[in-house]
């Protein structure tokens, strides 16, 4: 059996993609993959994408498309952005009749558009996933041509016709369902004694910036694990290292500095951290209501619908985080609120570990046996190939 995989711009599509992909390789290790990821990074980091920096270190066989962009505003930078769709589609035509997977399994962002539109002219049954409490355009537009689509929240499910649409929850990959593990082992923690602060996978200037001002005061209390990203156009990764290095050498031993934090190492930190602080994206806010972890948010505001901020809202209400919002960032605010936590973190603590109750932790298995139910069906030729 042939399975196609796209999505991706964020990690908070790719990851869950990851996931779906260790669960089917688990249950049927035969399985042919292909993960069909964009080569467009976020606008003006001059970054390459999440899946060009990601799937090269695994054992995933990827390519990558032009895929362009779609922007739900207008201008003369959407028109440019989405002349990429059209390469995108010719070479994702090409990837899916050269591999011929039986099913295309897609978790949204710019990249998926082309190609569940080729697969949907070549009759693949294509099935998609949303992450996020609201729902993207992208995984709007593929819905028309999906087979069936899964949803990690019941609220989205309104967005989608009823008869194709279920709650799925979001995967989580191995690296966190061991960590999950970890921190059940671990028990009670009494008091915050490490920090991980993230930007997401791109990292964030503006969380970067914060982090100059208060790293010394940080470090006199905390061990901090700090992903930064590697924005070219400000150059926060050498800005933050020379800031290190002008410490003193045991707070210098005390502050973790990356770029890019990959699988190897995410279930490790998360296993051992106290408090989590940076934005909340679909698949972090998943990964830490799991993982039973207080955490600050800092969502960002320019996303479709407010997104992440309804995101941050799920375990601000369930009383396991707090949410800065991101025009009210300073340096003495960020202190400030990280006092706060560590003042009350017993409170918090306790209320985080309630909130796991709000996670599938089986969900990348149900996507995964989704999965391979339709496709084997569709290689018995139980299942005809479909163009809804």
């Amino acid at each position: 059996m042939k399975v196609a995989f796209t999505g991706g711009g964020s990690g908070g599509h790719l990851s869950p993609a990851l996931a779906v992909i260790q669960k089917i390789r688990e249950l049927k290790p035969e399985t042919d993959i292909l993960y069909i990821g964009g080569r467009l990074g976020m606008e003006g980091t001059g970054q390459p994408s999440i899946e060009q920096k990601v799937l090269p270190k695994t054992d995933i066989p990827h390519v990558f498309i032009h895929a362009g962009k779609l922007q739900r505003r207008w201008g003369l930078t959407t028109i440019f952005l989405l002349i990429g769709v059209v390469p995108g589609f010719f070479e994702a035509l090409y990837q899916l009749i050269t591999f011929k997977p039986q099913v295309l399994f897609s978790t949204g962002g710019y990249v998926s558009v082309p190609v569940v539109f080729a697969a949907w002219l070549l009759r693949i049954p294509i099935i998609i996933h949303e992450q996020t409490a609201t729902v993207g355009l992208a995984n709007k537009i593929a819905s028309i041509f999906a087979k069936k689509i899964f949803v990690s929240f019941p609220p989205s499910v309104k967005a989608f016709p009823k008869e194709k649409v279920e709650v799925s929850g979001n995967p989580l990959r191995q690296e966190i369902l061991r960590a999950v593990k970890r921190r059940n082992e671990r028990g009670k923690v009494k008091y915050p004694r490490k920090i991980y602060i993230t930007g997401g996978a791109q990292g964030s200037h503006l969380i970067n910036q914060t982090i100059l001002d208060v790293l010394p005061r940080l470090l006199k209390e905390f061990e901090v694990y700090l992903q930064c990203g590697d924005n070219k156009l400000f150059n926060d990764y050498e800005l933050l290292k020379e800031k290190i290095e002008t410490l003193d050498v045991n707070l210098q031993k005390r502050c973790h500095l990356v770029k890019y934090i990959g699988s190897e190492q995410i279930g490790r930190i998360f296993a051992d951290a106290d408090i989590v602080i940076g934005r909340s994206g679909a698949n972090t806010v998943n990964e830490i209501a799991a993982l039973g972890i207080p955490a600050i948010f800092i969502p960002i505001p320019w996303v479709t619908n407010n997104e992440q901020y309804k995101n941050a809202r799920i375990l601000l209400n369930a009383g396991s985080a707090i949410v800065l919002p991101e025009d009210q960032l300073t340096p003495h605010k960020f202190i400030e609120l990280v006092e706060l936590m560590k003042s009350r973190y017993q409170e918090y603590f306790a209320k985080a570990q309630e909130a796991k109750s709000l996670v599938k932790l089986d969900a990348g298995e149900v996507l995964a046996r989704r999965i391979l139910e339709i496709g084997q069906l569709l290689v018995n030729g139980k299942v005809p190939r479909t163009k809804s």
